[in-house]
């Protein structure tokens, strides 16, 4: 069977595919404990929500991070005179 390429989108987009474009849906969810994830679908970010998870927008900037103040020791302990 013969596929025909696709041309019925303007300005040349999807000319020369075969197929229609397709435009995914993409909603950004984070949760305290998990992190970040992308949802691909309102009923997976619906579900999502329903566990704990928040919507948020990627072009918001978030909280920045906590910042560790505990000082971090490095290399090795100095060297003393009983050592």
């Amino acid at each position: 069977m013969a596929r025909t390429p696709c041309t019925a989108l303007p300005n040349g987009i999807g000319k020369g595919g075969f197929g229609p474009l397709t435009l995914t849906m993409v909603i950004y969810l984070s949760h305290p404990v998990h992190g970040t994830k992308v949802a691909i679908s309102e009923v997976e970010a619906v579900e999502d929500e329903n566990n704990g998870w928040s919507r948020y927008n990627h072009d918001t900037p978030t909280e920045a991070a906590p910042v560790n103040e505990l000082a971090r020791r490095r290399g090795r302990p100095p060297k003393t005179a009983e050592g």
